[in-house]
Order: C-alpha cells, then sequence, then structure tokens
C-alpha cells in the first residue's frame, strides 16, 4: 500500500503535467485495486513479450496503437489507449495529454515547457507556450475579423482573458459590414483622386468622412452604402482651424492622449524653437513643421497647431 508521503509525492509530480488529473486521483487503494494487470503480453516483431507493468516509463498512442516504452525497450501493442487505461492502476497510471499516459513512478523530474521550449529552439523553431509568457518567442493575439479588416488583441502573454474580453467587446462595436466599406475605398481609390486631386485636400476629405457622425463613419451599419453619396457630396471642404497646444514636458511619451491625436491629424505645426524635434516626430509625416514666434493670423486650410513648450 502506497504511504500517503508516495502519494502526496505523486500528486505534486502530476499537478505539474496534467494539473487537471489530481482531482481524479484516488487518494487510497481501493479493494478492487488488485484487479490491474501487473503483467502485460505483447506481440512484437514475432515474439511475445512479458512486460512487467511497474517498468513501463510512459505510453504513447498512434491510432488504436500503443507504443509501450520501458529503460531498455519499445514496444507495439494493438489496442485503444481508452481500453489500455482500464487495465492499469490509475493511482500510478496517469495521462498526462490526450496521447501520453506516464508511469508517476517512473517521473524523476518535471519540466515539461521548459525542456520542450528548448529542444525546439535548438532545432530553430519558434516557441509559443500556453500560460507560460516567459518561454514564449511570440504570442498569439486575440483575432477581430472583418475582412480584409483584422484586428488583433495581445497582452504580451499577460493575460488571455483580457485579449478575449476586449476581443468580444470590439466584436460587438464593429458592423458585420465593416470589411465591405474597406473593400468599397479600395474599389473608389480612383474616384476618390479624381473627386479630391490634391493630396492633402484628399487626405482631409477622407478623414472628414470616416471621422464620428462622418458619412462613411465606420461604425455606422450603412457605412458601405454611403460611399457614393460620400463622393457625390458637395460642400466637403474643411474649414481652417487653429488648436495650441502646451507641453508640460519634453518628454514625447508624455504627451496627453488629447495632444498625440491633433499631432496624428494636423496638417501643419507651427512652433517655436524651443519644441523639440522628437515631439515633432510625432506629427505625420507629410505635415509641415513650421518655425514661429506666434500663431499666424491665417494659418491655412485644414488643421494647423500652434505648439509651444512651458
Amino acid at each position: 500500500k502506497r504511504s500517503s508521503e508516495e502519494a502526496e509525492k505523486l500528486k505534486t509530480v502530476l499537478a505539474e503535467v496534467a494539473p487537471d488529473a489530481v482531482d481524479h486521483m484516488p487518494e487510497e487503494a481501493d479493494p478492487g485495486s488488485d484487479r490491474y494487470e501487473k503483467l502485460i503480453n505483447i506481440k512484437d516483431r514475432g515474439q511475445i513479450f512479458r512486460i512487467d507493468v511497474d517498468s513501463i516509463e510512459h505510453i504513447e498512442a498512434a491510432g488504436d496503437y500503443m507504443c509501450i516504452r520501458t529503460a531498455d525497450n519499445s514496444l507495439i501493442l494493438r489496442e485503444t489507449m481508452k481500453d489500455l487505461e482500464r487495465r492499469l492502476d490509475p493511482r500510478v497510471f496517469q495521462r498526462v495529454h490526450r496521447s501520453t499516459i506516464v508511469n508517476l513512478n517512473q517521473v524523476r523530474q518535471v519540466k515539461p515547457h521548459a525542456a520542450t521550449a528548448e529542444r525546439l529552439r535548438e532545432r530553430g523553431v519558434l516557441v509559443n507556450a500556453t500560460d507560460n509568457p516567459d518561454l514564449c518567442d511570440f504570442t498569439l493575439p486575440a483575432i477581430v475579423d472583418r475582412d480584409p479588416v483584422l484586428i488583433a488583441i495581445g497582452t504580451g502573454g499577460a493575460s488571455a482573458g483580457l485579449a478575449k474580453a476586449l476581443r468580444q467587446r470590439l466584436e460587438a462595436m464593429l458592423p458585420a459590414r465593416l470589411g465591405k466599406l474597406a473593400d468599397g475605398l479600395l474599389a473608389a481609390r480612383g474616384a476618390i483622386k479624381a473627386r479630391w486631386a490634391d493630396a492633402g485636400a484628399r487626405r482631409r476629405g477622407i478623414d472628414a468622412g470616416l471621422a464620428p457622425g462622418g458619412m462613411i463613419d465606420p461604425l455606422r451599419a450603412d457605412a458601405a452604402d454611403a460611399l457614393g453619396a460620400w463622393l457625390a457630396a458637395e460642400g466637403q471642404a474643411v474649414a481652417a482651424r487653429m488648436v495650441s497646444i502646451r507641453l508640460s514636458s519634453d518628454d514625447p511619451d508624455e504627451l496627453t492622449l488629447r495632444a498625440a491625436r491633433l499631432l496624428g491629424e494636423a496638417d501643419r505645426i507651427y512652433h517655436p524653437p524651443s519644441v523639440p524635434a522628437l515631439i515633432l516626430d510625432r506629427a505625420r509625416a507629410d505635415a509641415a513643421r513650421i518655425v514661429a514666434d506666434g500663431p499666424p493670423a491665417e494659418p491655412g486650410e485644414g488643421l494647423s497647431l500652434w505648439v509651444t513648450l512651458d
């Protein structure tokens, strides 16, 4: 009869390799434990081998065949894993994978993820270990698919549950026909260029159409159907607008969300020499950067910023 100390040791091992199986592991030997096999006869390669079950290290499934591995031999048994499990003492032999049974008495050290990850890396394979971000070379994001629009949500392995929750929120928020809007914009490229020949005017026209409440606001369920009306609409010129931004730090990572958004939208940025280039680099690549002593009286069409540093 296994001592309580041995049983706890086996539980610790099992918790490492198959946590879900711990709850089903018998605490004590039951009166019917003698029904489990002590020897297994295996016919392999024209011979019959009598294998002491205690010598089995692990068993791997391959369809209706089992590969029985001992310290000095590997034998093929024609039997399903389900049937073989019934013949083996579950306090000793535990399934740790859908195709693997291990003899817990043969386990000396458990390094399932680390050892496997290292072997894969030695072969040049990138590794993703579920719920073990320290071993991951990459993580798999949660995906919102509105083909051809694709949104990936990753947490660097910190919380798959958080990524899932965000995906579900976005799924509910984004119209099912968002992909149709993307396809429509691609098909309308020629018409968009004809409508706004100037690149700056074209960008402003697209931004206005896609803005919240715009004719082709991507969160509108009928945005794809409104493309024709948007292209034909008159009076879409964007009025001149000047917005002032006062920075409290020269560190671009300390920009407020509002300042970062405006820098990404601005057509031109007026600023004194004291504003560092690292801040200006957060603006659109094609936005004009203009050194000035103060905001201009006539900034020009579209959005202009007057940026200062306290």
